[in-house]
């Protein structure tokens, strides 16, 4: 499928329609987006009064009312380069961000080599701006106007913008630039110079308000363009943008891209002299265009079920085409009538250079929705020409078009003034999307985020929205897209919502629950339990539904039968398949092992890396696994080895106690201290003979106490043979320094590597009393902003950390009890990670479950509308009431008062001032020159206006290199000096 390219996202805004749902809902209900003007609408745009009341004034229009709104700051740019930008530019950026996104990828994440090939209308924005700023010249101005309003830099500004490295081109072919836009497109992936590309256009006129009829003209005398009717007198600008994104057919179908329809074939000519003038339609030249493209795709004419014509409304214009494509059509055997005819300019206008990719976009959507839309004209009362000598007809109401056993297609005219003409064939793909999805995980992980709370609360509502009405598979594809195909944001939440037939009751993250990830990734830190923790069942679930903790498992299950005995390799294997528990230490401690492996497998799949680890007990040799002092082999047969030796010790118990170690000191013969987990929690240990004289002191001294499920009295006298016998064993072995920082909780300090590397170490760790508490102490001192992440079973340890200061928002339990789904609670675990900042590998984490990428739930970009303060009064399309009183970039406002350096802070205000004249908006201490928008050019200009101010030589990269106000401050504080030591 190399020479086919598929269209995989679309985006458009048009009059009446802001995106892809509502222009299908317009379009397919036979609605007009077109609007009256008033007197007092006109009057209040500032519209000459003896214009509009002129008898010859036409006061319609389709107007885009939010063709200013525009998100600086999510594009980076700057207050100033925003305003100096087209709006037909600003709208392209959008546009292309969305029909990426809407094909269920990022823009700035794509695969391969991506082209860029769009076009605008002329506009009227960069003279009137140049015009208003002929008074006071600026060589930053001047470079803004240009950059910002030729159409030259429409294309490669973009590719700049998103990171996009193939090639960039802008298209400028009049009313059917998006049309060849697309056929370049096209034609750049099938011969390799591009993987996939954007392809369309856009189309503002600031000054549409409104004309003056013509006789001689193209526009309509009644404000109506009415394709195909007998009342046909003209056509009526349309304003809007829209934009396809195309891939190589076979990537992605690879990618798990949703197809909603194929290019079967693209063509464009020119009419050369072949008509009565160089504005004049050429029969010759659509004929030939046409028919072209019916010998590409290797079709035959009555296949074509949807003819989308150029149709803009002019009597002669329309008849020439009527007369180009009956000539094609019945010379390659269509029946009379067989084909449906429609046009989208009589809903939204004659969108011009926007108005091929408009077409197209009606056509993918009749093909996905099965239906072809009616034509509105014919629902206002309008009188059709006579077609009966044609292969066309035309229809009042939306007409079934159903998938059957021949494919269905449509095709697409789009014709420019001066000739270029651009015809498209498009198919729809029938294709088993059961075979294409990969595996499916029991619950879906959502991870969701947004430029801010309010944004991410409307983000997590729509998404609530689409997930609870959708089917089991919608539900897969969405996860799928939200982790694989959505840039993660500054604020962010996640939720875990069940994939299959049972549908648990969800609960919603709110806006108290929402997570700020600014800043660098928060250091994670693994805890490994003791062998208090019951890890059975969750086990049984994650060795049954996560094939990384699986392998992971089998692999020590492999070394472990090579060093225990049959029943005791039975009931640690049963631990796994049937979640069978049991106290015998000699099955505990390796089933606790190996959950901790292998959880610690699934995170490390998914790119999850700790910074340093604190294990309780066994967790602790666990972690000399994880941390490089042993191998994964020798570790399992090391864990193997001590639940042996301290199985063959006296039979003993333990209790949890809720008093500080030194209330404990009168304890009974034969019990000690065995654990100190926070400064009111310890463990003690017991033979079993002491028991009764332990409880009894323990309620003399009303201490709560509970006895745990264990079946020998660890860090006990009892185990001093085991902690011979074991240290013996290891000296076997080949010991390392630890690789990640591993705490030693024999000390409550970091494990150094000589201990590390020391047999003695590890026996007496054995015997010797867990000091956790003190290990919690110092690794919330040393890494106060760290994530925990408790991998085996239980919360003991979370709850120990939260005992010892640390803050519950960062303490996460993967197994937190019996009753938990370990399922549901890992991947909410991973979701919660990556809420805090902790990159996750959404790539790695689909190798296990893979769903289609869809259209999902859109960023949602701030709607502030943008136009220079020299515009205002200049233009009429747009109404003022819209407008507001935005403040004005040219006004920075005041540096507020930041926590920096006494001595530092007038340089600060000082660059600050500098940099909002530059930019446009005054930054904070810490903000970033690039992100905020700047460039070399207004580096340059930022550079300039300090020398102004301060008698040093400041480099014109300075702000490119030290790129904060502060950092910028610090250099000119490091400047001055300088120049008044050296002078």
């Amino acid at each position: 499928m190399q020479d086919r390219v598929a269209i995989v996202g679309m985006s458009i805004k048009a009059s009446g329609a802001r995106n892809i749902d509502e222009y299908w809902n317009l379009v397919r209900n036979g609605m007009s987006g077109r609007r009256w003007l008033s007197h007092d609408e006109l009057a209040r745009r500032e519209i000459p009064y003896r214009r509009y009341t002129h008898p010859d004034f036409v006061p319609a229009t389709y107007p885009l009312e939010e063709c200013l709104e525009f998100d600086a700051e999510a594009f980076r740019f700057s207050a100033l380069e925003a305003e100096f930008t087209d709006p037909q530019h600003r709208l392209m950026l959008e546009a292309c961000y969305r029909a990426v996104e809407h094909s269920g990828h990022s823009i700035s994440m794509l695969p391969g080599t991506v082209g860029v090939y769009l076009g605008t209308k002329s506009s009227s924005h960069g003279p009137l701006l140049e015009q208003a700023l002929a008074d006071e010249p600026d060589m930053l101005a001047m470079t803004r106007l240009a950059v910002g309003n030729h159409p030259d830099y429409l294309a490669s500004r973009l590719a700049y913008k998103f990171g996009l490295t193939g090639p960039a081109i802008t298209v400028q072919t009049a009313c059917s630039t998006s049309a060849v836009a697309i056929h370049l497109a096209a034609q750049a992936i099938l011969a390799g110079e591009c993987d996939s590309a954007v392809a369309g256009g856009a189309a503002i006129d600031l000054q549409d308000a409104g004309y003056l009829y013509a006789e001689s003209g193209i526009y309509s005398r009644r404000g109506r363009c009415e394709p195909f009717m007998t009342s046909a007198d003209g056509t009526v600008e349309g304003n809007g943008v829209a934009v396809l994104y195309l891939r190589r057919l076979d990537d992605a179908l690879a990618d798990g891209d949703s197809i909603f329809a194929v290019l079967t074939a693209t063509v464009v000519n020119n009419d050369g002299r072949t008509r009565a003038g160089f504005s004049a339609p050429g029969v010759e030249g659509q004929t030939a265009v046409i028919e072209e493209a019916l010998d590409i795709a290797e079709l035959k004419a009555q296949d074509i079920g949807m003819f989308e014509a150029h149709g803009t409304g002019t009597r002669i214009g329309d008849a020439l085409e009527i007369e180009a494509a009956s000539h094609a059509y019945l010379a390659h055997g269509a029946p009379l009538g067989g084909c449906r005819l429609t046009s989208v300019k009589a809903n939204v206008g004659h969108m011009s250079a926007a108005a091929g990719a408009a077409g197209v976009i009606a056509a993918v959507l009749a093909l996905l929705h099965e239906e072809i839309p009616p034509n509105e004209p014919l629902l206002r009362g309008g009188q059709p020409v006579d077609l009966s000598s044609t292969p066309f007809s035309l229809s009042d109401r939306a007409q079934p078009w159903r998938r059957g056993s021949t494919p269905r297609y449509a095709a697409v005219s789009s014709f420019g003034l001066g000739g270029t003409n651009a015809h498209l064939v498009l198919g729809e793909f029938d294709i088993d999307d059961l075979a294409r999805r990969g595996e499916r995980r029991a619950w879906q992980l959502l991870p969701l985020s947004a430029d801010d709370t309010s944004r991410l609360a409307e983000t997590v509502e729509a998404t609530r929205l689409l997930v609870d009405t959708a089917s089991d598979d919608q539900r897969h594809d969405v996860g799928h897209t939200l982790r694989t195909g959505r840039v993660p944001l500054a604020v962010r939440t996640s939720v875990v919502v069940p994939a299959g037939a049972t549908r648990t009751a969800v609960r919603w993250p709110d806006a108290e629950s929402f997570v700020s990830a600014e800043g660098p990734a928060p250091d994670v830190v693994y805890l490994l339990p003791g062998q208090g923790g019951r890890a059975a069942e969750a086990a049984r679930q994650l060795y049954a539904g996560e094939p990384w903790f699986r392998r992971t498992v089998d692999r020590g299950l492999d070394v472990a039968r090579a060093v225990v005995d049959d029943d005791t390799y039975a009931r640690i294997r049963a631990a796994f398949e049937d979640g069978s528990h049991t106290a015998d230490t000699q099955v505990a401690q390796p089933v606790l092992h190996l959950t901790g492996l292998g959880v610690h497998s699934v995170l490390g799949r998914l790119g999850v890396r700790p910074a340093a680890i604190l294990g309780h007990s066994v967790g602790e040799v666990t972690g000399a696994c994880l941390s490089g002092i042993m191998s994964f082999e020798d570790a399992t047969r090391a864990v193997c080895r001590r639940a042996a030796a301290m199985a063959d010790m006296p039979p003993g118990t333990m209790f949890a106690v809720r008093a500080a170690a030194e209330d404990l000191r009168g304890l009974p013969e034969e019990c000690v201290v065995a654990a100190v987990n926070a400064p009111r929690a310890c463990v003690v240990s017991s033979s079993l003979d002491a028991v009764p004289a332990l409880t009894a002191w323990l309620d003399e001294q009303a201490v709560e106490h509970r006895r745990l499920d264990t079946s020998h009295a660890f860090h006990h006298p009892s185990m001093t043979e085991a902690a011979a016998r074991f240290a013996r064993y290891l000296e076997r072995l080949d010991l390392a320094a630890p690789g990640t920082p591993l705490m030693s909780c024999r000390s409550g300090a970091w494990l150094t590597g000589f201990e590390a590397m020391d047999p003695a170490y590890w026996g007496s760790q054995l015997r010797d009393r867990v000091e956790f508490a003190r290990a919690v102490r110092t690794v919330i001192k040393e890494r106060p902003g760290a994530v925990f992440v408790q991998l085996g079973a239980g919360t003991s340890l979370i709850r120990a950390l939260q005992l010892g200061g640390a803050d519950p928002g960062r303490c996460l339990a993967l197994m937190p009890g019996e009753d938990a789904d370990a399922h549901q609670t890992l991947l909410s675990v991973v979701g919660r990670l990556w809420e805090r900042g902790v990159p996750v590998d959404w790539s790695a984490y689909a190798e296990h479950d893979r769903g289609l990428r869809v259209p999902g739930p859109p960023r949602i970009f701030r709607r502030t509308p943008v136009l220079h303060p020299r515009l205002a009064g200049k233009t009429p399309a747009i109404d003022p009431v819209l407008l507001g009183t935005p403040a004005s970039a040219h006004s920075p406002a005041p540096v507020p008062p930041q926590d920096t350096d006494e001595q530092l802070q007038p340089l600060v205000d000082a660059v600050a001032r500098c940099w909002a004249e530059v930019l446009g908006a005054t930054p904070a201490p810490d903000d970033d020159f690039i992100s905020q928008g700047g460039d070399s050019i207004s580096a340059g200009q930022l550079a300039v206006r300090l020398r102004a101010l301060f008698p040093v030589d400041v480099p014109v990269h300075l702000p490119l290199t030290a790129r904060t106000p502060k950092a910028i401050a610090q250099s000119l504080d490091d400047l001055l000096i300088s120049s008044v030591t050296t002078g």
